[in-house]
C-alpha cells in the first residue's frame, strides 16, 4: 500500500490451497509464501474465478514474481528423515538477515531454519 493509501494486485489467491502462510519478501518485487495441502479458496463472488495457473503438488512453496507464480512443490523439500513433509503446516515465516527463513510448523509443533536453493 503506497502513501495515498492505494494498493496493486499481486495476484488472485482463488483456487490455491486455504492454510496460507503470511507473505514474505524476498527480493525487489518476489513475496514467498508456504501453501499447505488443504481445500482450495473458493471465490464469494460467483463470477470472481480467475484462478492462478500453478501447476503443482501441496504443500508447495509459491514465488510470486512480475505476474507469475514459480512453485517449489513437496517432492523438492527436503527435511529431516522423521518429519513428514507431506503434513507441513507453516504458519509463520520471518526472514533472516543472512537470507535463511525461520518457519514454525503446527503440525509438528517445530521451529526450523529453512534455505531456498
Amino acid at each position: 500500500v503506497d502513501p495515498s493509501g492505494s494498493a496493486k494486485l499481486v495476484s488472485s489467491l482463488v483456487g490455491l490451497p486455504r492454510q496460507l502462510s503470511p507473505v514474505v519478501p524476498l527480493t525487489e518485487g518476489r513475496l514467498l509464501l508456504f501453501a499447505a495441502d488443504s481445500d482450495e479458496i473458493v471465490p464469494r463472488v460467483a463470477s470472481r474465478t480467475d484462478a492462478p495457473a500453478v501447476d503443482t503438488t501441496f504443500p508447495a512453496f509459491l514465488i510470486f514474481e512480475s505476474g507469475r507464480i514459480t512453485a517449489i512443490p513437496r517432492e523438492r523439500i527436503t527435511a529431516r528423515p522423521a518429519l513428514p513433509v507431506y503434513a507441513l503446516r507453516l504458519t509463520q515465516v520471518v526472514p533472516e538477515p543472512a537470507g535463511t527463513l525461520v518457519v514454525f510448523d503446527a503440525a509438528s509443533g517445530e521451529l526450523m531454519r529453512l534455505t531456498l536453493n
